[in-house]
């Protein structure tokens, strides 16, 4: 019996990394043992500032905004065009405009809280922000989007 016992090889252990458990597998067996994933290294300060254009191509903000409209009155195809007017000249190709119709959609405009139209919801970025109007003093509104400094 002693004799079987030393012809068998022993189950192999590899030395485990920090708080892992060691991977086992038993001899012939054409399982790999499992090890974590290293994590990759943190850039150097020399790539990680480059400047503001390479900051702000990499940040490059997005904003999103919902136009809540009623059919086609004048004053939501008003608000519809001074919108798409001021993203084209201060916003070119970072503005995504959603234009939700009330009369076909009253239900998810009551699930925004919306009651009066034309309605802006800008949702992104934050904070989300409500301006109701047809958007025409495009100074006051670049100010309350946070696009103009109160100095200029």
């Amino acid at each position: 019996m002693r004799q079987l016992q030393d012809e068998r090889e022993p189950t192999m252990n590899i030395t485990p990394q920090k708080g892992h458990p060691a991977p086992r597998f038993r001899p012939g067996s054409t399982r790999k043992p499992v090890t974590p994933l290293s994590v990759p290294a943190v850039p150097s300060a020399q790539h990680r500032y480059k400047g503001k254009a390479a900051l702000s191509k990499r940040r490059r903000v997005i904003f999103k905004f919902r136009l809540y409209v009623a059919g086609g009155t004048q004053n939501s195809a008003q608000a519809m065009e001074n919108l798409t007017a001021l993203c084209r000249v201060h916003l070119p190709d970072r503005h995504s405009i959603e234009v939700v119709d009330v009369f076909r959609e009253p239900q998810r405009a009551l699930s925004d809280g919306i009651f009066m139209t034309p309605t802006l919801l800008k949702i992104g970025p934050s904070p989300t922000q409500r301006i109701v109007g047809t958007l025409s003093p495009t100074d006051r509104l670049l100010l309350a989007l946070g696009l103009k400094d109160n100095a200029s």
